[in-house]
């Protein structure tokens, strides 16, 4: 798969799965490609462990700017198709594929929705809010007509 040649931004510290996906939070590193989305795992918060645990760490390392540093050192410096390879839960999405996305902005959090050619409700993420204006101009460049504004 062409996963292209060069990254354009990088959304840092994204969480996938929307909100309360009760199996597992996965966090990610949301690279804008010239051909497409490459998302890198990072790690992953199981709302299980949170509820029972309440390892409120775990629960706000995503959202730390610091957070994830030595597995994000992990792939840095590798060709895109080798970051792909390096965890068989990193994933790509061609652009072509994205039919719609939605940024979504709180007061303290960030997210986006994307649906894709597969149909479905598509997939839900989340991210800081001090990337708000970095995921909006990323989305315009590369997904400026797929992305609906507003709630209807």
């Amino acid at each position: 798969m062409d996963v292209g040649s060069k990254i354009y931004g990088i959304i840092t510290n994204v969480t996938g799965g929307g909100f309360w996906d009760i199996s597992a939070k996965r966090a990610w590193d949301a690279a804008f490609t010239d051909k497409g989305l490459l998302f890198a795992k990072l790690g992953e918060v199981s709302w299980k462990i949170l509820v029972l645990g309440m390892d409120w760490v775990a629960t706000i390392r995503p959202y730390l700017s610091d957070a994830y540093e030595g597995e994000r050192q992990e792939v840095q410096g590798l060709p895109l198709n080798k970051i792909l390879e390096a965890d068989s839960k990193n994933w790509f999405l061609p652009y072509e594929q994205i039919t719609q996305i939605r940024i979504r902005t709180s007061l303290f959090i960030c997210g986006f929705d994307i649906k894709t050619s597969e149909g479905g409700m598509g997939k839900g993420f989340n991210f800081p809010k001090s990337q708000s204006d970095k995921m909006q101009k990323l989305v315009s460049k590369f997904l400026g007509s797929k992305w609906k504004r507003g709630w209807l």
